[in-house]
């Protein structure tokens, strides 16, 4: 089944609407003093402006499609088609959902947030306002990568001009940019962390789990090229 862009939508979900205006200020945070308010006089400055907008685009790309994705609720067809097997067979074929009281899939779980199964469900982000599941996981990991990118591509440019270069990005019209250096230590804090956040996501993917299921399910390990296309 193809994914579908609508997701469970709850109190919860719009208390973490604030989460959302969070990224995208962070995003502007960064991308207003590396390209807009920067003056590009050079190809390579301007080669390197475009550059860093492509990858921006990626990563709010990557957020949204995460965001607005379902990430894999259980459809109603496939309840329905168990019910009725069930009721053949005189006992149930999946094991029931104590919460919700509907058949699971293997690998599924109840999301208490979104109030709904999920299938192949890693957590609820509040950064994403979404599940993380079967069919948004990979723009998840994508805007990982991509914010990951952003963030070590700001941080080391500045590093580079202000060592090799003799200047620095954090000078504006002569005078000492504070915005820049806001910018410059809040992606280098992001930077670090989320490398290392990146890193735990990419090791459940080549190894074909959740966050839910550490270490518990190896029997869905196929090798790390089969549980990157799953993803």
């Amino acid at each position: 089944k193809p994914a579908q862009y609508c997701t469970g939508c709850s109190i919860y979900r719009l208390c973490a609407l604030p989460m959302c205006l969070v990224v995208f200020g962070l995003v502007f945070l960064t991308y207003y003093p590396y390209v807009i308010r920067r003056e590009l006089n050079t190809f390579f400055e301007k080669l390197e402006a475009i550059s860093f907008t492509i990858i921006i685009s990626f990563l709010l790309l990557s957020y949204i499609q995460c965001a607005i994705i379902d990430p894999g609720t259980v459809p109603i067809e496939w309840q329905q088609i168990v019910e009725k097997a069930s009721q053949e067979n005189g006992k149930d074929l999946f094991q029931r959902c104590r919460k919700s009281n509907q058949f699971k899939p293997p690998r599924s779980h109840y999301d208490s947030v979104t109030q709904r199964l999920v299938l192949n469900m890693d957590h609820f982000c509040p950064w994403v306002m979404n599940t993380v599941g079967f069919y948004n996981r990979k723009f998840f990991v994508l805007f990982l990568f991509y914010t990951c990118l952003a963030c070590t591509w700001y941080v080391v440019a500045i590093l580079i001009r202000l060592l090799f270069f003799s200047e620095t990005l954090m000078v504006t019209n002569g005078t000492f940019d504070f915005f820049k250096m806001i910018s410059f230590i809040l992606d280098a804090v992001l930077s670090l962390s989320l490398i290392c956040f990146f890193a735990f996501h990419i090791n459940l993917v080549v190894t074909n789990q959740t966050t839910i299921d550490e270490g518990r399910v190896p029997q869905y390990n196929v090798g790390w090229r089969k549980n990157v296309e799953q993803v």
